[in-house]
């Protein structure tokens, strides 16, 4: 998967819906791995809400639905048995190209 807007500081790839790529994006495979171009990364998601902001404001299509995927996910039951990778991948790969 390419990102299409990297959060620098958690690490965090943006996917955006489009008709190549679809919402099922959090039924991730066990083991993730994201191509990240330099030019998409930001430092944190203030800079991610306001790029996304802007291209809404200069009238371009942007998607009705956004995933945010930040490595595995941990959950933890009433009686916080802790279970890794429920809602996303167990590991993460992210591979930075210029």
């Amino acid at each position: 998967m390419f990102s299409d807007i990297t959060l620098a500081e958690s690490g965090t790839v943006t996917s955006f819906n489009t008709k190549d790529n679809g919402r099922s994006i959090s039924l991730l495979p066990r083991t993730f791995i994201a191509i990240i171009p330099k030019s998409t990364l930001v430092p944190r998601m203030t800079q991610a809400a306001r790029h996304i902001h802007q291209a809404q404001a200069r009238g371009e299509d942007v998607p009705s639905y956004v995933s945010f995927i930040t490595g595995p996910s941990n959950s933890a039951d009433i009686e916080m048995n802790l279970i890794v990778g429920v809602h996303g991948p167990v590991k993460a790969t992210y591979i930075v190209v210029d």
